[in-house]
């Protein structure tokens, strides 16, 4: 009995002999806000972009792609 496996739909599979190759790359901008001498609360808007490419011997077998959009806060510490 003979089995095969394939990829989701749409896809491909990623083989052992691939190299990937990803980077990165966001940004964030905050309002601060102090709420005592030495302490601020922080919030802002960030985006991110990110990408990973496979490669074998030919053309690139697998490439992803994303982006993501959120809102970060926090409280600082100012000296």
């Amino acid at each position: 009995m003979t089995s095969e496996s394939s990829p989701p739909l749409g896809g491909t599979v990623a083989s052992r002999d691939q190299t990937t190759l990803g980077w990165g790359l966001g940004a964030e901008g905050a309002l601060v806000a102090p709420i005592g001498r030495h302490v601020a609360l922080t919030l802002g808007p960030t985006v991110s972009y990110g990408k990973v490419d496979a490669f074998d011997d030919g053309p690139a077998a697998l490439s992803r792609a994303g982006v993501a959009l959120g809102v970060r806060g926090g409280v600082a510490l100012v000296l």
